[in-house]
């Protein structure tokens, strides 16, 4: 085996299971490419062949689809402001540790996103703030996958001590739209890992919200199976929780410090005078409610039982995180 592209120091693993997808293309989908090129009203410089071709992939090269993803994505792009990296840093999102980006990339040069939803606290993250942080993120992931030449990046879901309290359907959605509309294609591989029984009801919702092609690159890693991992990364490079040895940065757990710091910003007497009086208890009631969800004990029922447990579930779930989109589409 020759030496890895992201790790010198090490071979490509022999399981070349999750090694990136190399694209030829048939001169009938050259020609889909100049097509829809020429068909842009305009072609900004950072649009380049390779990112045309991305979009191409993601609507299995559908001529008039691309035109319109990709001129949907150059106006968002006309009109995205991202914040300035002292601000993005100081939001509760980032200082969670919710989403980070791994110091290292996988063995063949693919940057690798490390999520903790465990640290996602609805009461006090705001949707500008996912997004503005989940931006950053992934542009930072491009950076790298520039300077290994790759088109992909990998994300490691970290779902230890992750529970319905922790969901945010509303950012969620807002994360799968970015993935499907103006970062096609970046995802090469998702590996999600310490996965509770109360996600199934989750998943079916989420993976409607997928493009084909991206669910099917969702790799489900039983617990404990380190290995699998490590088809991506040294153990060195692997996160701690993980069963590595690279130890990520503390979380602030402490969410309800959080947010008495972001409501004294917005006004007097920490935001209930000065502030939105109405909002701030609204997202206190949300976070006491989530608080006392007293989720069932799955593993100490027989698999009728649970079956039937996580079947009501799911219907309940598909039912609130639609209210919660909704209701976060009408702020």
């Amino acid at each position: 085996m020759s030496k890895s592209l992201g790790h010198p120091e090490f071979d490509y693993p022999e399981n070349q299971t999750y090694a990136p997808t190399v694209h030829t293309y048939s001169d009938e989908q050259q020609s889909t490419h100049a097509n829809v090129k020429s068909a842009l009203d305009e072609v900004p410089d950072w649009l380049d062949d390779g990112m045309i071709y991305r979009f191409l992939r993601s609507v299995l090269f559908d001529e008039p689809a691309a035109i319109k993803l990709l001129k949907a994505h150059i106006a968002w792009r006309r009109t995205w402001v991202a914040w300035p990296a002292e601000r993005i840093n100081a939001t509760p999102e980032a200082r969670s540790g919710a989403i980070t980006l791994l110091p290292e990339p996988d063995y063949w040069g693919r940057p690798v996103v490390y999520a903790r939803p465990r640290y996602v606290f609805p009461a006090v993250r705001t949707l500008e703030d996912c997004e503005q942080v989940f931006v950053s993120v992934i542009e930072q992931a491009a950076v790298t996958a520039r300077r290994y030449n790759v088109e992909e990046c990998v994300l490691i879901l970290d779902l230890t001590g992750w529970g319905l309290r922790n969901r945010d359907s509303a950012t969620m959605k807002m994360q799968i739209d970015h993935i499907n509309n103006n970062f096609p294609e970046a995802l090469g591989r998702a590996f999600v890992i310490n996965y509770p029984y109360v996600l199934w009801p989750v998943w079916n919702v989420i993976k409607g919200w997928l493009k084909p092609a991206v669910r099917d690159r969702v790799t489900f890693v039983e617990k404990g199976n380190v290995d699998e991992l490590l088809n991506i990364l040294p153990h060195s490079a692997l996160p701690r929780p993980c069963g590595g040895d690279w130890e990520p940065q503390p979380p602030i757990e402490d969410f309800w410090a959080l947010k008495a710091e972001r409501d004294k910003a917005k006004g007097w007497f920490g935001g209930w005078f000065g502030g939105n009086k109405d909002a701030n208890a609204a997202s206190a009631q949300q976070q006491q409610a989530s608080d006392e969800l007293d989720e069932p004990d799955y593993d100490a029922m027989t698999p009728e039982e649970r079956q039937k447990a996580l079947a009501e579930l799911e219907q309940k779930t598909k039912a609130e995180m639609q209210a919660e989109i909704d209701a976060a589409a009408a702020k």
